[in-house]
């Protein structure tokens, strides 16, 4: 499979407009990549919207300078992917602005949040590593406003599933409470 392959995408607009793909990544890199997230260093990053660890700036440029950024694994980084980013979501891409590892352990979440920055990011990739029976909860809400009662739909993903969706006022998500276990992502920013 192509990345760049529009129909072998599911997209949706509502409740904003998002992207999902199963088995993005060829089956041995995603694997590669399994293995690799296990030699991550974590760093604490919570408050009161978001329980979760993220990958130390080291521990990640080692994984991209010596796995992601490997002929198997620089979909993400790739001029023609952004290109086909930017056409599939209307939206002019220039780069991908950062990659960084979520981990979301037993008791964490992240609240209701849009994602609206500051610093130009405009579109967010999330690839999901942890095999779905390695924790319970964690489910990606999403929702129709900040409101709490407003859940649209939720999908606990499949590893090597990707979640991709346009920042924008109106992109509410949360992930609920991590019941057991680690969920674990990799989230690619581009602007």
């Amino acid at each position: 499979m192509k990345a760049t392959e529009k129909d072998k995408y599911l997209h949706f607009v509502a409740p904003f407009e998002y992207i999902i793909q199963e088995n993005f990544l060829e089956g041995v890199a995603f694997r590669l990549l399994q293995e690799k997230v296990s030699e991550l260093n974590w760093i604490t990053d919570s408050n009161e919207y978001f329980v979760q660890s993220v990958s130390s700036s080291q521990s990640t440029i080692e994984i991209l300078e010596h796995y992601l950024l490997s002929p198997h694994f620089d979909i993400f980084y790739r001029k023609d992917f952004i290109e086909f980013l930017s056409i599939l979501f209307s939206t002019k891409l220039s780069f991908c602005s950062h990659t960084v590892f979520h981990q979301i352990q037993q008791g964490g979440f992240n609240a209701i949040h849009n994602d609206v920055n500051d610093f130009g990011a405009l579109l967010r990739l999330i690839l999901y590593i942890s095999p779905i029976n390695n924790y319970e909860g964690g489910k990606l809400r999403l929702h129709f406003s900040d409101a709490l009662n407003t859940i649209a739909t939720e999908y606990k993903f499949q590893p090597n599933s990707l979640f991709g969706f346009k920042i924008s006022q109106n992109s509410y998500h949360s992930v609920e409470k991590v019941e057991r276990g680690n969920r674990i992502c990799m989230v690619v920013t581009y602007s």
